[in-house]
């Protein structure tokens, strides 16, 4: 769990860890440095329980998803089965984590994630789902869901952990953790399961990292990311750090012509995974083709 001014909603969210049913749960919880209360409410719990354990960061990650980088980097999984993600401000349903199990082994896949109900204090409740089937190249795009849903193998987590020991300060070119997750597991072969279940009510608030991204003004903002063209810099900035820009998709962006954009829209339906998503793919495409003129 990475945690920064988590005090507001931290003990119902260790809680609902804490109380996961027919699984044998450590929860490592890396604090950045922060002005609540949260090392302390981490330090009862710890005194509490012999299986939560508090990292303390000397200095600030700068976002969620270093502080995430930094759990896989520091902490060991040599004992375990499984590794999972977990924000600091949702609710898990209590089996969240063996229904994540028990569809890694089933499925046999190295990976797991999946819907959520997005919930907001007023009681407003949304499903988000993340679950359509996936596609050739939806990793180059998009993550697999929330990144508090995901649960790796140890293999899984491990090869990851070695991936980002590999790039050293590179590390820190790096967005979205759940993002580069996925795009790494899939461009190595390593497959995964999207489940169609939410078994989490993911809190949304001012102060969420990334959130739901619902509404009118969130898609406003999401058109203006792509056609200024920061949302490409991003897809080609991972497919560099993870060597895929022999993909496709990606060399068709970086010729950065009228007809390599036409062409990538063609293959709208290979880069995202939601039907609505995969047309407004296109016709962003299309109109970043005319902007290249």
């Amino acid at each position: 769990m990475a945690v920064y001014n988590g005090g507001k909603y931290l003990e119902e969210q260790i809680e609902s860890i804490l109380e996961q049913r027919d699984v044998d749960v450590d929860l490592y919880i890396r604090l950045d440095p922060s002005n609540d209360d949260s090392k302390s409410i981490i330090r009862r719990y710890e005194a509490q329980n012999h299986n939560v354990h508090l990292i303390l960061a000397s200095e600030s990650s700068g976002s969620a998803g270093q502080n995430f980088f930094n759990l896989l980097l520091e902490v060991d999984f040599e004992s375990y089965e499984f590794v999972a993600f977990a924000d600091q401000d949702d609710i898990w349903f209590s089996d969240k984590l063996l229904r994540a199990t028990d569809s890694i082994i089933r499925e046999k896949v190295a990976a797991y994630s999946g819907d959520v109900i997005a919930w907001w204090d007023s009681g407003k409740e949304r499903l988000i789902k993340k679950s359509s089937s996936q596609v050739q190249y939806d990793y180059l795009f998009e993550s697999a869901g929330p990144g508090c849903t995901f649960v790796f193998t140890k293999e899984l987590a491990n090869a990851l952990k070695r991936f980002l020991q590999s790039l050293g300060e590179g590390v820190k070119t790096l967005w979205l953790h759940d993002w580069f997750c996925y795009a790494f597991a899939r461009n190595n072969g390593y497959e995964w399961f999207i489940d169609d279940r939410p078994m989490m009510k993911y809190r949304q608030h001012e102060a969420n990292s990334v959130g739901a991204n619902s509404g009118l003004s969130a898609f406003k903002a999401r058109i203006v990311e792509v056609l200024s063209g920061s949302a490409l810099e991003k897809v080609c900035l991972q497919a560099s750090v993870l060597n895929m820009n022999s993909k496709l998709p990606i060399a068709l962006i970086n010729q950065r012509r009228f007809h390599s954009s036409l062409k990538l829209a063609s293959y709208a339906c290979q880069c995202r995974r939601k039907p609505s998503d995969k047309l407004l793919f296109a016709i962003v495409m299309v109109v970043h083709a005319f902007g290249q003129l």
